[in-house]
This record gives structure tokens, C-alpha cells and sequence, in this order.
């Protein structure tokens, strides 16, 4: 099982991006390959991206309209109460919030993470 990033979206959304190739497909494999999943954490992390970066109520629904469906809801996985436990603890250890949810959610699935953070790298399997 993987779980994709924010990274993926980020990339995938943006064609200046330096990963706008590799993110496009691997938010592809979220329909083609059934191992692969996104976080409910994700979704809200990208959410809150929308908002600080300035994009309009309309620029969100937008590019979320874009996004449903690339996204099938039975390819989201929610956070569990010891997902939320375990995040805890990695935040206590200097982990980013979002960071610290998605590698919870990865160690309680065995699941590998979809991205190119460093940070999550040093506490889960991850790929790229």
C-alpha cells in the first residue's frame, strides 16, 4: 500500500513545478493502481495550502472540482484515534503537524509515503 503526499498534489497541480511529471502520474495511480491511497490529512493539509497561498473561495471550488475525480472517495483512508496517538508523539519529536499524521497513518498501514520529504523519510518507507 502507498499513500500519496501533499507534494503529489502541489506538483501535480502546478507545471512549473520540478516534480510536475513524476506528481501527475503518481496522482494517476491513485485510479490505476489499487495499493494507492490518499490521507483524509492530506486533503485537509492541501485545503489549508489553498487558503494561505490566497486562492479565492472560487479559485478553491474550482480547482477541487478539478480534483474529484482524480480523487474517488473509496481511494481516501481517514485517520484513526491511534493514528492521531501516534502523531502525537511525532509532533512531540519536531514532526510537522501534517507530516506527523501522515506517518502515523503509514506505520499503522505498513503503507509506504509517496513523496520527497526528507523529514518523513528519517521515520517511514517512503518512494518517489
Amino acid at each position: 500500500m502507498r499513500l500519496l503526499d501533499t507534494v503529489v498534489f502541489v506538483g501535480a497541480l502546478n507545471p512549473l513545478d520540478q516534480h510536475h511529471r513524476a506528481a501527475t502520474r503518481h496522482l494517476a495511480s491513485l485510479i490505476s493502481d489499487p495499493d494507492v491511497f490518499v490521507p483524509t490529512s492530506t486533503l485537509l493539509e492541501l485545503d489549508l495550502l489553498f487558503k494561505a497561498r490566497g486562492y479565492t473561495t472560487e479559485e478553491r471550488y474550482q480547482t477541487w472540482l478539478e480534483l474529484t475525480p482524480k480523487i474517488p472517495a473509496e481511494k481516501t483512508t481517514v485517520q484513526t484515534a491511534t493514528s492521531f496517538a501516534v502523531a502525537s508523539e511525532l509532533e512531540s519529536e519536531g514532526m510537522d503537524y501534517f507530516d506527523a499524521l501522515l506517518t502515523a497513518r503509514s506505520l499503522e498501514l505498513g503503507a509506504k509515503i509517496v513523496t520527497d520529504d526528507k523529514d518523513i523519510a528519517k521515520r517511514a518507507e517512503t518512494q518517489w
